[in-house]
């Protein structure tokens, strides 16, 4: 398992012919409705059916996944058609335009942090201004849990066995 969220996940499935195996349970538990039409997985049965497993990839291959902390995560595909890159409170458009994977990469392997400047509209007493707006894009530090020494494991802030030891930060 590489990420979970409410309604969705991403995991790694090692498989020598993972068509073949998923074609026994597609119709079951599938929407492949969004893969090519010659793909051996392609089927309209279940398009739109709530409760069934889409790929959000479709039938392009995931390559590689970092995941940051919760909603800040990238993964990258077979040729970069459909590639996803989040950074929650970063808006869409600066995302897509201006971050790469590969610094979601770096953030992760030097555990830096990147920051980020776009302008967006406020309303201020009633007036509507143009304002840039500065915070930090891609960090690898969790601020709603503690780090653990192993630089693995986490508790949730205010557990009884947190110890005030900044080794892993």
């Amino acid at each position: 398992m590489c990420f979970t969220d409410t309604d969705s996940f991403i995991c790694h499935i090692q498989s020598d012919d993972l068509v073949c195996e998923l074609g026994d349970i597609a119709v079951q538990w599938h929407d492949n409705s969004n893969f090519e039409c010659d793909h051996p997985l392609y089927s309209n049965a279940n398009f739109g059916a709530l409760g069934k497993f889409k790929s959000e990839t479709a039938n392009v291959a995931p390559v590689e996944f970092c995941g940051l902390r919760s909603k800040m995560y990238s993964l990258l595909t077979l040729g970069g058609t459909k590639d996803y890159r989040k950074a929650k409170g970063v808006p869409k458009t600066f995302v897509k335009q201006n971050v790469r994977h590969e610094q979601y990469l770096d953030v992760l392997r030097y555990w830096t942090k990147t920051s980020c400047s776009y302008p967006a509209f406020r309303s201020r007493n009633h007036r509507v201004v143009t304002r840039r707006h500065e915070k930090v894009c891609l960090s690898c530090i969790d601020d709603k849990r503690h780090l653990l020494p192993d630089c693995v494991h986490s508790l949730a802030y205010g557990h009884y066995s947190i110890v005030d030891d900044d080794t892993c930060l």
